[in-house]
């Protein structure tokens, strides 16, 4: 099966070629001074791939400076939240979901509330809570605090259902 992708590098090669034989044999055998208007014919034909090429590029340097940390830190009411995913889940980390719901309580205390949806990272060595747990958590709460209903309302749209959905889209393994 053939790609039929558009490649700026492939077009920009091919129409360089095109307005080389083109020129080439004008300004060859009618001098430089004839061949001056297929400069137009360069003009015209290598601006779209120009374009795309740097666009292009740009976009791989972006893509290449933003790997790093892309899928990895969200921001809910101006603090930036760590989230690392494994393959059931997203993982929150616990010191700043604490500090959104305004809990004084140890971080490793904090984390064993959510039973086995909140432990400790040994990739990270910190405590992170899962996602699934921070939501059944937030929602079981009899408190109408609104940072606990914005947090949950977050983490619902944020960072849960696009899990949700991409593992859903990957179907089955």
């Amino acid at each position: 099966m053939s790609e039929d992708r558009y490649n700026p590098w492939t077009s920009l090669a091919l129409r360089s070629v095109v307005c080389t034989a083109v020129s080439a044999p004008i300004a060859y055998w009618m001098g430089p001074a004839v061949a001056l208007p297929t400069a137009a014919l360069w003009g015209v034909l290598l601006a779209r791939p120009l374009f795309d090429v740097s666009a292009s590029l740009v976009h791989r340097v972006r893509a290449r400076s933003y790997a790093a940390v892309e899928g990895v830190y969200y921001q809910h009411a101006g603090r930036r939240i760590e989230v690392i995913e494994d393959d059931d889940a997203r993982w929150l980390r616990a010191s700043t979901v604490q500090q959104l719901l305004g809990d004084r309580a140890r971080e490793a205390v904090f984390a064993h509330r959510f039973g086995p949806g909140g432990s400790r990272r040994e990739d990270r060595q910190r405590w992170f809570v899962r996602d699934e747990a921070l939501v059944d958590y937030l929602e079981q709460s009899d408190s109408i605090d609104p940072r606990r209903n914005a947090l949950r309302l977050f983490v619902l749209r944020d960072v849960l259902n696009p899990h949700r959905h991409r593992r859903r889209r990957a179907g089955p393994n």
